[in-house]
């Protein structure tokens, strides 16, 4: 068994102020198709309440509390 060194992660803030973030590669300015599939077979009688994890700018929580989800969105 070999140890190995850890990752460098990337600088998030540097990031987030060198690249725009429409050019992003998880950007969607729609609700992302995998979530919005899954989204669509909720039955909303009853509220359902997510938490998006990673929400960023929060339009994705944003985009899921006008289809009727309570949200709750943190980076």
């Amino acid at each position: 068994m070999s140890a190995t060194s850890p990752r460098a992660m990337p600088d998030w803030h540097a990031v987030y102020r060198q690249v725009p973030l429409v050019q992003l590669p998880w950007y969607h300015p729609q609700l992302d198709p995998d979530v919005s599939h899954v989204a669509s077979q909720v039955d909303l009688s009853q509220p359902k309440t997510l938490w998006d994890l990673g929400t960023g700018q929060g339009n994705q929580a944003a985009l899921l509390q006008q289809m009727g989800f309570k949200v709750t969105g943190t980076d």
